[in-house]
């Protein structure tokens, strides 16, 4: 998309293509400038539109899902966290998708509920097989819930990558 960018800086459509790669790279600041140049070409672009929502929507909660975290309000962060999946609807493989069950895995992490943050680390490391955060956070539990040597075996494993 870079490359038709280049090629027809006039093509909407290429900034908004461009956009959503970059949205589902968690790159969402890149995203919404990509957005504001295909909207400036093209103000009834209703897919640029609506992506631009999208973003705004997850940055919303994101941002208060870190509030909350910071104020240690750790329930209202995975609600946060939860809703900012929804809204994202990344596909499994995208970064946006591990970042974000990253961070709620963190945030359950200190709910002390175990179960749901090795879940969240699962996904996440589908995801993105060097999510380093999901790898430490799922460590923690691990040791949390006295399996001590497989979260050794894991922290091994990713001192060698």
């Amino acid at each position: 998309t870079r490359e038709v960018i280049k090629q027809d800086a006039n093509a909407s459509e290429a900034y908004v293509l461009r956009a959503l790669a970059l949205f589902y790279s968690a790159d969402l600041d890149q995203a919404h400038k990509h957005l504001k140049a295909a909207l400036r070409l093209d103000p009834d672009d209703a897919e640029a539109g609506r992506t631009m929502k999208k973003v705004r929507k997850l940055e919303r909660h994101v941002d208060a899902a870190k509030q909350a975290a910071f104020s240690r309000n750790f329930e209202d962060a995975a609600r946060e966290y939860t809703q900012a999946l929804e809204t994202a609807s990344a596909p499994q493989h995208a970064p946006l998708s591990a970042s974000l069950y990253a961070d709620r895995a963190a945030t359950w992490l200190r709910l002390k509920d175990f179960d749901a943050t090795l879940k969240d680390c699962a996904v996440a490391i589908y995801a993105q097989d060097d999510c380093t955060r999901a790898f430490v956070t799922r460590a923690s539990a691990l040791h949390h819930l006295g399996r001590h040597n497989e979260a050794l075996q894991m922290l091994e494993g990713l001192m060698q990558t």
